[in-house]
Order: C-alpha cells, then sequence, then structure tokens
C-alpha cells in the first residue's frame, strides 16, 4: 500500500454518518469559526469516481469560500473517497440511491435540531448554537460534473415537497442530459436487457464506446500540473476510483438524466460555470439550462480548463469563489 499524499489528498475528517444501507459516508464541514460570521450554507456533489478531498482543488476552494463567510458541506459517494462501498469502489447502478444520501445529509444539516446533527455525526462535533444558525441562513446545492445531476435531483424532490427548498443552485459542468446516440431509446433497452440478463452491468465500457480518448489528457485538465495531481490521485497516493465506466452506471445515468425537468431551472437561482470546449460534459449541457432557465440562469464561461474545473490553476479556484460570493449576495441575499 502506497503512501498518501498531503498535497494530493486531505486526511479524513473523521466524520461518517450511516445511510440507509448502513455504509458510512464520509463528510467534510468547512465552517466559520464563529457562528455570527456565518451568511450562507453550501452543500457539494462530486463527480464520477471522484472524491472532495482533492487538497489542491475542491478542499482549498472550500476553505476559500469558508473565509468568505460560508459553511460548507461536502461528502463522498457511498463507494467514493472515505466512504465505505457496497461493491466495487466507484460503483452504483441507480443514482436515486445516490440522490438518497445527498438529501439526508442536507435534512439532517438543516434540521436545527443538535440532538438529530448529534445521533447523525457524532455528539458534540458542532455547537448548538452552529446547528441553529445552518437551519436559518439560506442555502444553495453544488455539483460537479456528475454531480450536477444528483444536484439537479435532489432540488427536483425538494422542489416537490415544497419545504425548504434550496434558494439557488451552482452547477459545474453538470450532467444534465445525456447526448443522444443513434438510435438512442433502443440503445439503451439493449443495454438494459443485456445487463439484467447477462450479467454486463459490472463489465467495464470500451473507450472506443464512450469516446473518449484515453490519449488527450488536455480534456481532462488544461494544464500539466493539474494533470499530474489527478494521475497522482488515481495511484496509491490518492482516493479517485480506478475503473472505467461500466454498463450498470452508464445505463444508472441514462435513466437519472432522463428525470431531469429542466424548466425547473426557472424556478430558482444558477449559477453554472462550464469550459466551452469541455470534450468530456459537452457544453450543449450548459446552453440547455441557459435556454430553458432563462434569466434565472447566470453562466460563467471557465476557456482552457478542460472538464474538471478548479484542478489546473490556483487562479481558477480564487476565481470561483469570487464568483460564487459575488453571485450569492447579489442573486440569493
Amino acid at each position: 500500500m502506497g503512501t498518501r499524499s498531503n498535497d494530493i489528498v486531505a486526511p479524513s475528517s473523521g466524520v461518517f454518518y450511516r445511510n440507509k444501507r448502513q455504509k458510512k459516508i464520509h463528510v467534510r464541514f468547512h465552517f466559520p469559526t464563529a457562528t455570527r460570521d456565518v451568511r450562507g450554507l453550501l452543500f457539494f456533489s462530486h463527480g464520477l469516481h471522484a472524491h472532495v478531498n482533492r487538497a489542491w482543488s475542491y478542499v482549498r476552494f472550500f476553505d476559500q469560500l469558508k473565509e468568505k463567510g460560508f459553511a460548507v458541506v461536502a461528502h463522498d459517494n457511498e463507494g467514493n473517497g472515505y466512504s465505505e462501498a457496497s461493491g466495487p469502489r466507484g460503483y452504483f447502478d441507480d443514482v436515486s440511491l445516490v440522490v438518497d444520501d445527498y438529501q439526508d445529509i442536507v435534512e439532517i444539516v438543516r434540521s436545527g435540531n443538535p440532538s438529530i446533527f448529534d445521533l447523525a455525526f457524532g455528539k458534540g462535533l458542532i455547537a448548538p448554537d452552529m446547528v441553529a444558525k445552518l437551519a436559518k441562513v439560506k442555502y444553495c446545492l453544488m455539483g460537479m460534473s456528475m454531480g450536477g445531476l444528483t444536484t439537479q435531483l435532489c432540488f427536483q424532490r425538494m422542489l416537490a415537497v415544497g419545504k425548504d427548498v434550496p434558494s439557488g443552485l451552482v452547477y459545474f459542468c453538470p450532467v444534465l442530459h445525456v447526448k443522444p446516440l443513434p438510435f438512442h431509446s433502443v440503445t439503451v433497452e439493449v443495454v438494459r436487457f443485456a445487463t439484467m440478463c447477462c450479467r454486463i452491468g459490472m463489465w467495464e465500457i470500451p473507450d472506443v464506446v464512450t469516446g473518449r480518448d484515453p490519449n488527450d489528457a488536455t480534456s481532462f485538465c488544461a494544464t500539466p500540473e493539474g494533470r499530474r495531481k489527478i494521475n497522482a490521485d488515481y495511484t496509491e497516493e490518492g482516493l479517485a476510483s480506478k475503473c472505467k465506466l461500466r454498463w450498470g452506471q452508464a445505463l444508472a445515468i441514462f435513466d437519472g438524466a432522463a428525470q431531469v425537468d429542466i424548466a425547473s431551472l426557472k424556478l430558482t437561482k444558477v449559477l453554472l460555470f462550464h469550459d466551452p470546449e469541455d470534450k468530456l460534459v459537452p457544453f450543449s449541457n450548459a446552453e440547455l439550462a441557459v435556454k430553458h432557465g432563462g434569466s434565472s440562469v447566470r453562466l460563467k464561461l471557465c476557456p482552457n480548463q478542460g472538464h474538471v474545473l478548479m484542478h489546473g490553476r490556483d487562479e481558477d479556484v480564487v476565481s470561483a469563489v469570487t464568483m460564487v460570493d459575488e453571485w450569492f449576495s447579489t442573486a440569493i441575499t
């Protein structure tokens, strides 16, 4: 077993909650020291095969938001990062289970009840006055890549209930629809049949099928240093899941994207970051959000960053923090 590098992966927070499947889900809290300094609450959902502990990107992003007065809650999906797995690391075959955990964490943190908070995350972890404050301030959901899909579906669930709906959404290159394939519906149903009857759900999908070019590293991250750190995260230095996309996961993402009600973006405020040249999650996702969300959607173009935003340069993290801070101040509060 290799030694993890602290400039690649931040240590575990030591905070976990047990989901409905009794798996320990790792949670990070990045809160201002003083309760009075909390001006907003932000939740974050990561992308496929990733985690929220990347020291040079996500953790730096969370810490800088904390300095701006935001309380940030981020978790590793089941089977990712420091969270326990039900099967192979990074694998899921039902997006709704990922959304369940996201929604549970939001509802616990927003409960305002110290007893519920203590039962979920550990006794005395957060002071009662902070727990109360987190239930009162306005809050937003954030999601990166596939985390954008789980964020959207979580938002739609809460909108349907109509209780404590998020004040806004922050998206980073989100999956909001799946680019149609030739004979799209037939293709999906063939895969579904094969997954059920031939047990191919756990098989990895060849790059020739996904269209991903394994030699085109710049599509993932635009800078050599960012790519070095991402690659290190996929070794024993890091925590990223080392498998490729599997058929069962692809089917789950198709089914999840089919549930997206893109018109619901009109009912909230949205800040959306995307590289127009993103080759992994096409820019058409952002265009669709702008088309259907209208004036509710504010689009921030992020050229020369690649798919995983905020991973290439320190200034990209600073720029994202500044943009979120300004957007929250003008659109949310």
